[in-house]
């Protein structure tokens, strides 16, 4: 899936600008999280999360969470969510 996005926001105290072209993967198999090999420079840690859940916290503007949330809803369509 490829998703085209513009985002501008305040992102703990500074402002967070992304213009970007993502390609998002969907695996839809069971996934060892502790078997996978990180590329550090790119990513720290894997972590499950409910997708509702973090959806709503993107809705609270939770600041542990830097998605924008149009992209969340576009790939929540994808698999199948109905989330507002």
């Amino acid at each position: 899936m490829l998703i085209c996005f513009s985002y501008q926001k305040e992102f703990h105290g500074a402002l967070f600008r992304d213009e970007e072209v993502a390609f998002v993967y969907v695996y839809e198999k069971s996934v060892d999280t502790e078997a996978l090999k990180l590329q550090p420079e790119e990513l720290e840690a894997v972590l499950w999360q409910d997708y509702e859940e973090v959806v709503e916290a993107v809705a609270q503007r939770n600041p542990a969470y830097c998605v924008p949330r149009g992209g969340l809803l576009l790939v929540g369509k994808y698999l199948g969510f109905s989330s507002n």
